[in-house]
């Protein structure tokens, strides 16, 4: 099992998935989000193939246009 932080949420994984197959499974519009890696901002180039392991702390910071 991994387990990660997401948010401020410990999250428990079966499977050591990419960044971008946990987006897609959660549900995120990945045309607007910026993730966040331990502190670092991972390029969107890296979601395909960086495993969720790889990093302890994700932050998931989603784009809302308004006025």
């Amino acid at each position: 099992m991994i387990q990660i932080t997401i948010n401020s949420k410990q999250i428990n994984l079966q499977d050591d998935i990419s960044i971008s197959k946990y987006l897609q499974l959660q549900g995120y519009n990945t045309d607007k989000i910026a993730i966040e890696a331990d502190g670092e901002i991972l390029p969107r180039l890296k979601w395909n193939e960086t495993k969720i392991s790889e990093f302890n702390k994700y932050e998931i910071v989603e784009f809302v246009g308004g006025g």
